[in-house]
């Protein structure tokens, strides 16, 4: 929600003083309405095509799992997945949620043309949504398909990795250069925000079936993403030391990378830290499915 204001002003022309009034006003409202994530996994929508939301339910300390997700979990290999925390909000949910608890001032000189940002925003945001949407149903690869039904059953919404790619890549604004497109044969992506709005970060997770030159294509082109995107003032020769990489003794590949930028100077909140962003890469060469595990939080406003 914050980030739809700072692109709003970005793109309203007036003098400072009045731009400062209005974030002024905003962050009032938004720090009076912050509030706890949930605390529950199940998905609040009902969706055509995928499995209803696993039901977790905790019993004298025991953890409950339905007998469909330990029939899906028998054929996928520990490492290339994870379980959503139980308090994560699903990227759509998170949106509808942020949509209908954001306050925006209807008192003030420049709120026609806030509103009209905004609004065009949304639109923009439920295209997107809705060209990338996808179900487990929709992939061929047993494995892809399989982790897509584990995610599904935690309640995610599953997002097609190169209907997400040909978007941005047509949006004409994304900075990623996505040099490994043609080496996907297919894959997903599932979001989700952990924690309250203050101080809570973003979780992802990105499957796919892809070979080892591509993986290596993708490893490149996210090191510059990071680079030019990311407040960690890298040069090139630090981007291409980002990601470390290791074999298990099973000879999956893993990568992994950590980094975090300066604390900043100025802080409006006590919630204001810095920018941090934390991945994991697992990678079989001989099934060529890469599950990557990103963390990313922090940032002003």
């Amino acid at each position: 929600m914050q980030d739809e204001y700072n692109r709003a002003f970005d793109k309203i022309h007036m003098d400072e003083a009045r731009k400062a009034n209005i974030r002024s006003i905003l962050e009032s409202e938004l720090a009076a309405t912050r509030k706890p994530a949930k605390v529950t996994r199940i998905s609040g929508r009902a969706k055509a095509g995928i499995a209803a939301a696993a039901v977790a339910v905790t019993l004298t300390g025991l953890f409950v799992i339905p007998t469909t997700r330990d029939t899906i979990l028998a054929t996928i290999k520990d490492l290339f997945h994870r379980d959503v925390p139980t308090e994560a909000i699903d990227m759509r949910e998170e949106v509808q949620e942020n949509r209908e608890n954001r306050m925006i001032p209807t008192d003030v000189p420049e709120a026609s043309e806030i509103l009209e940002i905004v609004a065009s925003q949304d639109q923009e945001e439920d295209e997107w949504l809705e060209y990338i949407d996808s179900s487990s149903d929709n992939y061929s690869d047993e494995n892809i398909k399989n982790l897509a039904k584990y995610y599904e059953e935690q309640g995610c919404t599953i997002n097609d990795l190169k209907k997400n790619i040909e978007y941005q890549q047509n949006s004409g604004d994304e900075l990623n250069n996505f040099s490994y497109y043609d080496d996907v044969e297919e894959g997903f992506t599932v979001y989700y925000w952990v924690g309250d709005y203050a101080y809570g970060h973003a979780e992802s997770v990105l499957v796919m079936k892809i070979s080892k030159e591509g993986l290596d294509k993708y490893l490149f082109d996210e090191s510059r993403y990071i680079m030019r995107t990311q407040p960690f003032d890298l040069t090139p020769e630090e981007a291409d030391n980002i990601f470390t990489e290791s074999t298990d003794e099973d000879g999956n590949l893993i990568y992994t990378a950590s980094l975090t930028g300066d604390e900043p100077e100025l802080k409006i909140n006590d919630s204001d830290r810095a920018v941090f962003m934390d991945y994991e890469i697992i990678y079989d060469p001989e099934t060529q499915i890469a599950s990557v595990f990103e963390t990313t939080g922090g940032g002003v406003g």
